[in-house]
């Protein structure tokens, strides 16, 4: 199996783990904590995705592959298009990566009435809700079929 392939697998896994957390073991539980573990396995479905694409690009075209994952970001946004991927999509895996940054990085949060808020950084703060995290996934799952289409 190839490299891309495996990523792939791992992107399918993370999200299917996001998907029965969401829609069977949250409405169950009823644990707000339980939407950060989603946003992370959405944010390492997005990046399992991100690799498959450009380890696929590397070998269809021979992009270099570089030790950054910013460059490598960057790269990824040139060329997503390629794999059907649109300027608000790319839009969309930025924020959900960037807060599932924020929600690694933060030293508090905490939850209010159905909402899990983060504090970043000067006190700039970013709510989580399980309709933010349904929208997430939404898009998420279409990111990743949409690759899927394209890389098998």
């Amino acid at each position: 199996m190839e490299k891309y392939q495996e990523s792939l697998v791992r992107a399918r896994r993370s999200l299917k783990t996001a998907e029965h957390m969401t829609f069977v073991s949250y409405p169950m539980l009823n644990e707000k904590r339980l939407l950060l573990k989603i946003l992370e396995e959405l944010a390492d479905s997005l990046i399992s995705s991100i690799n498959a694409v450009l380890q696929f690009d590397h070998i269809k075209n021979k992009t270099r592959i570089y030790g950054n994952a910013q460059e490598n970001f960057q790269l990824f946004k040139r060329i997503s298009g390629a794999y059907g991927l649109s300027e608000t999509e790319t839009k969309k895996i930025e924020e959900i990566l960037s807060i599932a940054e924020k929600h690694k990085k933060s030293s508090f949060e905490f939850v209010k009435n159905d909402t899990i808020v983060i504090m970043a950084d000067g006190f700039a703060t970013e709510a989580i809700t399980i309709d933010k995290i349904r929208k997430f996934f939404i898009e998420t799952r279409m990111i990743f079929e949409k690759f899927g289409s394209k890389i098998i």
